[in-house]
């Protein structure tokens, strides 16, 4: 799960400054629905043998994945810490499992087509 998270925070970065999300947001208080990613011992197995989800699992992800990072971006955090552990968290998912959010993030550095749907939903961000 390591390596998931390191991804999932390299990912966030690309997806926001390749939309262009202000540095300076609003302020807004922390989001507490989002759960951490749990880090794993050094010798975790990695979950690209896992196939990645498609279809609706993979529209919700995005969805979900896209509105988080978005609440993260425009939250002000007094410990650039915190804005640094609300970028490696995942959201709560109302239907994907931990397994097809491991493998959706770990796609996201190879799977050009889910990141750009990605970075468009970011972009989108209202």
């Amino acid at each position: 799960m390591t390596r998931v998270v390191r991804r999932l925070a390299a990912v966030a970065a690309l997806v926001l400054l390749a939309t262009g999300c202000s540095t300076a947001p609003e302020s807004r208080t922390e989001p507490s629905a989002d759960r951490a990613v749990e880090e794993s011992s050094p010798g975790a197995t990695s979950t690209s043998s896992s196939p990645v989800p498609t279809g609706q699992v993979r529209a919700e992800f995005v969805a979900t994945m896209s509105r988080h990072l978005c609440r993260a971006q425009d939250t002000v955090y007094d410990d650039p810490g915190a804005l640094a552990d609300a970028h490696r968290s995942l959201p709560e998912f109302a239907t994907i499992t931990e397994s097809q959010a491991a493998a959706l993030v770990e796609a996201l550095s190879t799977d050009a087509p889910l990141t750009a749907e990605l970075t468009a939903a970011v972009r989108s961000c209202t």
